[in-house]
């Protein structure tokens, strides 16, 4: 009978209910067109099937995030062009001098990622190397 349980009970369940409902994971890191093969292009979106020189994702560089001129060039591995901040990798145009670079490599993949912080967690695309959910506290 639930009349008979003692009210500190009730409340513990309805605490324990409730909290549960509570989401704190958020869509995090730095999104990035990075692939090996043009197959991954697809599953990024902003990110197409077109080779390119892209700063290397392992860095964790954000160059989407920058709003300000300041802002960006203070990241150290970003550029800023045109009103935007974009990855200084970018601007090598070929194979051989963009993997002579250090902190470049070369991308079966190109475009500007959004940035993973606009997504849901639920939206958050996962990559093997870019956007992840995080848990949150």
């Amino acid at each position: 009978m639930i009349a008979a349980l003692p009210q500190s009970l009730v409340l513990l369940a309805f605490l324990s209910v409730g909290l549960g409902c509570r989401r704190t994971d958020f869509c995090a890191g730095a999104p990035t067109c990075f692939g090996a093969e043009a197959a991954q292009c697809r599953n990024v979106p902003g990110c197409l099937s077109a080779p390119v020189c892209v700063l290397d994702p392992l860095r964790g560089v954000d160059c989407s995030s920058p709003s300000t001129e300041v802002d960006c060039m203070n990241s150290g591995d970003c550029t800023w062009s045109a009103g935007l901040c974009g990855e200084s990798c970018g601007r090598i145009p070929d194979l051989p001098s963009c993997v002579s670079t250090p902190s470049c490599v070369w991308s079966a993949c190109s475009g500007r990622a959004r940035a993973c912080r606009l997504y849901s967690a639920d939206q958050c695309p996962i990559s093997p190397i870019g956007c992840y959910v995080d848990p949150g506290n």
